[in-house]
């Protein structure tokens, strides 16, 4: 009996397992969404925004957005260059010493600050790129988002599919557009970080807008959940 007890308990655990396993992104993403909720809820973070307004929750900067900010806000102060000489001073008559000297390399910093100046436009012009392409991508994925959860109330409405039912299609849903998503925001920062490195560039924005974006998807999950709870209530 007990032998036959211990294969029962294997096998419903082998059922567990392999079920787990089929549904591990299902159960990641519920567990993201509840837990997203809750911590962003304990430590008001920010103020989730009521189901019927369209009010943006985003309380930290895109960290590409700031630096073309930057890189804009810096153009037209670069340091201009002020002689010391008076007036009389460079009114003289150049020494001797000096003829012929014309030819003589002078002070390397203007080139420096030409260079600066070209690599920063490329780095603007490189991360811009990257910032058009991965807002449209956020743009599309919270309109799927927003659709996802209008789709699942109106459902809910009806009262033709059980709440299990219900909860079971649109955490499948939500959990493989998620992935999606992931994926595409992966490639992206993979092409920008090689892209930034093939031009000696500075690559710590990648990891910037990776947090960013990690960032963004929780507040995203907070917001999804307060929204299906008002619905509930």
């Amino acid at each position: 009996m007990k032998k036959g007890m211990k294969y029962i308990l294997l096998a419903v655990l082998g059922v567990i397992l392999v079920v787990t396993a089929v549904n591990f992104n299902k159960i990641r993403f519920m567990y993201n969404l509840i837990s997203s909720y809750n911590r962003l809820k304990d430590e008001n973070v920010h103020k989730l925004p009521e189901d019927d307004t369209d009010e943006d929750i985003e309380v930290v900067e895109n960290p590409i957005k700031k630096i073309i900010d930057d890189i804009e806000d810096n153009k037209g102060n670069e340091d201009i260059p002020v002689s010391n000489e008076t007036p009389e001073e460079n009114e003289k008559e150049p020494d001797e010493s000096s003829e012929g000297n014309e030819n003589k390399p002078t002070d390397n910093g203007a080139d420096d600050n030409a260079n600066n100046k070209s690599k920063d436009e490329l780095y603007k012009s490189i991360v811009t790129k990257y910032y058009d392409v991965l807002t449209a991508l956020q743009q599309e994925y919270e309109t799927k988002i927003n659709d996802l959860v209008e789709s699942g109330y109106e459902e809910y409405k009806s009262g033709e599919v059980s709440i299990l039912s219900l909860a079971n299609k649109y955490l499948t849903l939500g959990s493989k557009l998620e992935s999606e998503s992931d994926k595409k925001v992966n490639a992206l920062l993979k092409d920008m970080e090689k892209e930034l490195k093939d031009n000696n560039l500075d690559t710590s924005i990648v990891k910037e807008v990776k947090d960013y974006y990690n960032y963004l998807k929780s507040l995203r999950r907070s917001q999804l959940m307060s929204k299906a709870k008002s619905y509930i209530d």
